[in-house]
């Protein structure tokens, strides 16, 4: 990875740390915290994100079926359902 683009990260990291914990500030209530440079804050670490092309990306999963979580899930539910009717062996 060339420096130009550790740069880059560190940059967008910064400011999205920044932008956080300036949000962060103002649910607290601190009346220090400028709306508008709030604004300004969170916008540029959106931008610089955009820069880095993490927005948009999209991750393909290796099955097509419901994720592992979701059978568990389901299973939980079902598990549930029969217990709640009175019969937790079927």
């Amino acid at each position: 990875m060339s420096e130009l683009a550790l740069v880059a990260i560190r940059k967008t990291a910064e400011l999205t740390t920044a932008a956080e914990v300036a949000r962060a500030r103002l649910l607290n209530g601190d009346p220090g915290i400028n709306i508008e440079g709030l604004v300004k804050l969170e916008n540029e670490a959106r931008r610089a994100m955009r820069r880095l092309g993490v927005f948009g990306l999209k991750f393909a999963r290796a099955s097509t079926g419901p994720s592992p979580g979701l059978e568990l899930a389901r299973k939980r539910w079902d598990a549930a359902e029969k217990v709640k009717k009175g019969s937790p062996n079927e």
